[in-house]
């Protein structure tokens, strides 16, 4: 189980699929393409500059957790989830069995490596993300 403070995971999920993008040697020929139909302009597809570039990521990458069609969260990567007590951290038991696109093991040092790079990322002078008022 791993403990993942509030503030640090909000950011985290949306650098997760951020950060998730740059492994892309999962498309192994040259000329490989993916391509996504979406009733708007999605902009920028960096997505702590563009939140509305997150209904493209949602269809290519998960989340730990998601909101549902009843606006209730539900699982995704983590298959469940426990907030503590002083709602300052979330305990997450993640899915066994996920891989990234490169084979790799998708765990508890991956997923907080990839929280607390989103985290970073967020909240730095040097994104200039709309987030970082937030996410800070």
């Amino acid at each position: 189980m791993i403990t993942i403070d509030r503030r640090k995971f909000l950011a985290g999920t949306a650098g997760l699929a951020f950060v998730s993008a740059f492994p892309l040697n999962a498309f192994s020929e040259t000329n490989a393409s993916l391509k996504i139909a979406i009733s708007a302009e999605t902009g920028d597809l960096d997505l702590l500059q563009n939140v509305s570039t997150l209904s493209a990521y949602t269809i290519v990458f998960d989340a730990l957790i998601h909101y549902g069609q009843n606006g209730k969260l539900e699982p995704g990567l983590a298959t469940k989830w426990t907030v503590a007590e002083d709602q300052l951290s979330i305990a997450f038991d993640l899915r066994e069995g996920v891989t990234f696109s490169d084979g790799t093991p998708f765990d508890a040092p991956s997923a907080e490596s990839t929280s607390n790079a989103g985290w970073a990322r967020a909240t730095s002078p040097e994104s200039a993300s709309p987030m970082r008022s937030t996410a800070s």
